[in-house]
């Protein structure tokens, strides 16, 4: 499962700078950034039964008790925050990428990230 969600983010990031490049080549006036939430404890974290788990694993409660303490990772509503910079953002040009800025891009206020081009 991990080798497919992996594929799944390459295969997203590739989608975003084509369709950068072919807006730009067509005229199209579209631009195209990338984002990454960081990690957050959403409903994606959660035990789902489609999921084969009846209860959180280890590290999903983990990652629930350092957002809690504000500690390395953000929360749902920062999660949000990089997606929104990267579409609205005044240096927002296409082929970017964006995500938080804090320790290993885990949480922390959103940014563009150096050598960023996608």
């Amino acid at each position: 499962m991990r080798k497919a969600y992996s594929q799944s983010k390459i295969a997203v990031g590739l989608f975003a700078r084509e369709l950068d490049a072919r807006s730009a080549a067509a005229g199209w006036g579209i631009t195209s950034n990338l984002s990454h939430p960081g990690i957050s404890p959403t409903n994606l974290l959660s035990a789902q039964p489609g999921m084969g788990r009846r209860k959180d694993t280890g590290p999903v409660r983990l990652i629930r008790a350092l957002s809690r303490l504000g500690v390395l990772v953000g929360t749902a509503d920062t999660a949000a925050l990089p997606a929104l910079l990267a579409a609205t953002g005044p240096g927002s040009r296409g082929s970017q990428f964006y995500g938080p800025e804090g320790r290993g891009n885990l949480g922390g206020a959103p940014a563009q990230h150096r050598n960023s081009s996608l």
